[in-house]
């Protein structure tokens, strides 16, 4: 008895002891995202400095005065290069923080932080000098410094008086994070940004001539739906609003500042359709809204694959070859529609295995909707029919099968650890 009192106040002084009121396991579950995220800053800042790779190695031997560079000229710069510089470097700072934040504290944590944002930013400007269509220029790496410092200070700052969004205590979910990034990715890429007028003239044109289509809508009202709700398993229920109003406003901002990219007035109405259906499920818990949920998403994406039903009498070809389409489409337009292909492709898989079904009842049902579609799709004019989207479902299937996978070692480990201690 004296043994089992001693553990249950050791057990109380340690929740007492942990800042915040945090576990171990929530902050794990912290570490791991925020270093999964970090992975994905960085490679978006090496994507939008080097894009489109046109490496030269003989040219940055030869880059000043026919020796290599020794140096980063001052220089002016440009207003897209000061937006890339906040939409970047000021995530990379945050994250950084973030990420560091267990070992070091304070000052030392923010000094080491900008110094790190700083030398990537030099190695950056450096390899710039291989690459025709850039120009090196120190003026850029000072702004990504202090783009850095502001992520920083932002960082302390929103934590301790607003407090950051909250993981929920689970074991990682490869599929959740893969869904997002590529929901950002539709929405961002390529990823340079520009302020130039004709720019957002451009962007904003689908909204000033009230342009909509029902497949349209569809198409984003499934795309929040499916957001929302793997928001909700990744984030505490009191922060949940905060997360899915941040990941918003930085996929209609992607769409109205990246190049290439438009905001189309289906996205804006998809979205206020999703709203009421979003707030009405938090009272449900979370498993059993995945049900009326993937019905929702099951129901849209018929809709946008096959709107606007013009069918005709003669079937048109099917294509075997996997992303034919794509190869065959302008690169720009062809992997937007990957990103969102994939992202929907996740999104159905993991809310039928998040409501209950099993990953193979999953796989069957989302390639059969595929194929479905594809094969209906022959006899809409101006389609595509391939066998990319099943075999994409098949693939999404195969990551949310490890996500079930590392849940079942995670609670394994969790059942041994308990059995050890009684």
């Amino acid at each position: 008895m004296a043994l089992t009192m001693s553990s249950a106040s050791r057990l109380r002084c340690s929740r007492h002891n942990s800042p915040m009121g945090h576990s171990r396991t929530g902050t794990s579950a912290a570490g791991g995202a925020s270093g999964w995220l970090l992975a994905l800053t960085i490679g978006l800042i090496l994507y939008a400095s080097f894009y489109p790779f046109d490496w030269g190695w003989q040219r940055f031997a030869t880059a000043q005065n026919g020796h290599f560079p020794t140096s980063l000229p001052w220089g002016p710069t440009l207003r897209s290069d000061v937006v890339a510089n906040l939409l970047f470097y000021i995530p990379l700072g945050a994250l950084l923080m973030a990420r560091g934040g267990g070992s070091v504290r304070g000052v030392r944590l923010f000094v080491r932080t900008v110094a790190l944002g700083t030398a990537l930013s030099v190695c950056v400007e450096y390899l710039q000098y291989a690459t025709p269509l850039r120009t090196p220029s120190l003026t850029d790496t000072l702004l990504n410094a202090t783009s850095t410092a502001l992520g920083a200070g932002g960082f302390l700052l929103v934590r301790r008086v607003l407090e950051l969004p909250q993981l929920r205590r689970r074991s990682f979910d490869p599929a959740v994070y893969l869904m997002l990034a590529a929901w950002l990715a539709f929405h961002a890429a390529p990823f340079i940004p520009s302020l130039r007028f004709i720019q957002l003239r451009d962007s904003l044109q689908s909204i000033l001539s009230l342009q909509w289509s029902a497949g349209g809508i569809a198409r984003y009202l499934a795309g929040y739906l499916i957001v929302s709700t793997a928001l909700r398993a990744l984030v505490k229920r009191e922060h949940f609003w905060i997360a899915f109003g941040a990941l918003v406003f930085l996929s209609l901002s992607a769409r109205v500042f990246v190049v290439g990219q438009q905001l189309p007035f289906d996205e804006l109405l998809g979205l206020l359709l999703a709203l009421p259906a979003i707030a009405m499920l938090r009272s449900t818990p979370h498993q059993n809204a995945c049900a009326p949920v993937t019905l929702l998403v099951i129901a849209c994406w018929l809709i946008y694959g096959l709107a606007p039903f013009d069918f005709v009498n003669r079937a048109g070809p099917f294509g075997w070859l996997p992303f034919g389409g794509f190869l065959e489409n302008q690169v720009e337009r062809g992997y937007l529609q990957f990103f969102e292909k994939a992202f929907l492709s996740l999104g159905v898989v993991w809310l039928i295995v998040t409501a209950g079904g099993t990953v193979v009842l999953a796989a069957i049902l989302g390639v059969s909707i595929a194929a479905f579609i594809e094969f209906a799709q022959r006899y809409l004019p101006g389609r595509v029919a391939e066998v990319a989207d099943p075999l994409l479902v098949m693939a999404a299937a195969l990551v949310v099968a490890i996500g079930v996978a590392l849940r079942r070692l995670e609670r394994g480990k969790s059942r041994r650890s308990r059995r050890a201690h009684h």
